[in-house]
């Protein structure tokens, strides 16, 4: 009995710092890498990344991306299905398991921007901070779990970045102001207290 409430403690708990997190406990392990505690992707496999996670099991269109490279909110940019076509400004060439990629009309300074790279039954994500050249499909695995699988799609999620506030020249100025006058008044108070 007693370990029963220690458990149900134990679960009421991690769901209110899951919560106060502003996570859901549905959400914590929404994507499942395909080999357990492996990182099967590598910045080589989209020459312009910046950092990948993945492989995971599963489709990226069925799964919640929330989390990856710690931004919560994705949205689909642009997909190619296949290894080869053109959507919203991407360009994907055709080649199977590599080829080369581009992507125009979107600005990398005002937008987080992840490709994910799908084929078998696995994808990996890559984050970008500008446009590309190669790709290939060593960081996704075939249904035997060896890498190279044909591409199946190739899709752009984007994120706008949260600007930075920019100290106002008021508010600069007023704080030297008050800087220096609470300089005078200690130096106005300290002769005082000599003379």
């Amino acid at each position: 009995m007693r370990i029963n409430s220690i458990i149900s403690v134990s679960i009421a708990s991690s769901t209110i710092l899951l919560s106060l997190l502003g996570l859901s406990s549905d959400k914590v392990n929404a994507l499942t890498l395909a080999i357990a505690n492996t990182t099967m992707c590598s910045l080589s496999d989209l020459d312009v990344s910046i950092a990948c996670e993945g492989a995971f099991a599963g489709n990226n269109e069925n799964q919640d991306l929330s989390g990856l490279f710690n931004v919560s909110n994705w949205t689909q940019y642009a997909k190619v299905d296949g290894d080869s076509g053109t959507s919203n400004g991407l360009t994907v060439n055709g080649g199977g398991t590599s080829s080369t990629w581009s992507l125009t009309g979107i600005d990398f300074n005002s937008f987080d921007i992840m490709a994910i790279l799908k084929g078998g039954p696995t994808f990996s994500a890559y984050l970008l901070d500008s446009a590309g050249l190669n790709w290939n499909t060593d960081g996704i695995l075939k249904g035997n779990y060896k890498p190279g699988p044909g591409l199946s799609h190739f899709t752009i999620y984007t994120s706008a970045k949260t600007p930075q506030p920019v100290p106002e020249p008021l508010t600069i100025l007023g704080t030297g102001l008050a800087l220096g006058l609470g300089g005078l008044f200690k130096s106005k108070q300290k002769q005082k207290l000599e003379g």
